[in-house]
């Protein structure tokens, strides 16, 4: 039996629309520069990647990582995700200064419902958008 893994050809929505060039090509950087409007989504990715010194080297590492959860198997995604979920469970802290209107001490956490249906609500909304 082939693994045509979570988003199978034909009868994924979500498929189809990361198979136009367009949005592979753009709707992560459009997707990062939102998400960079949240302040506890900025300071929690800015805290705690090695890559500051280089945004588009992990722009597109994560962007083969996306691919590989769309258009891979099964197996490729799930070691893909658990990777991705070892690396979120180290992102939390606090503010360290006020942002917008989040004082200073504010917590974050990768895990928090709100800043992960922040994140997919700017992805899906960059999908659209090319």
């Amino acid at each position: 039996m082939i693994d045509a893994g979570y988003f199978a050809r034909g009868s994924s929505v979500l498929r189809r629309v990361h198979e136009e060039r367009a949005v592979g090509l753009f709707y992560g950087q459009r997707a990062l520069c939102i998400g960079a409007l949240h302040p506890l989504n900025y300071v929690g990715t800015s805290e705690h990647t090695a890559a500051k010194a280089s945004p588009f080297k992990r722009l597109a590492h994560t962007a083969n990582w996306f691919e590989t959860i769309i258009f891979g198997s099964r197996a490729q995604a799930d070691a893909v995700l658990a990777v991705v979920h070892r690396m979120h469970a180290r992102v939390r802290g606090t503010l360290p200064e006020a942002a917008g209107s989040y004082p200073a001490g504010t917590p974050y956490d990768a895990f928090d419902p709100e800043l992960m249906l922040w994140t997919v609500a700017v992805m899906a909304d960059s999908a659209i958008c090319f």
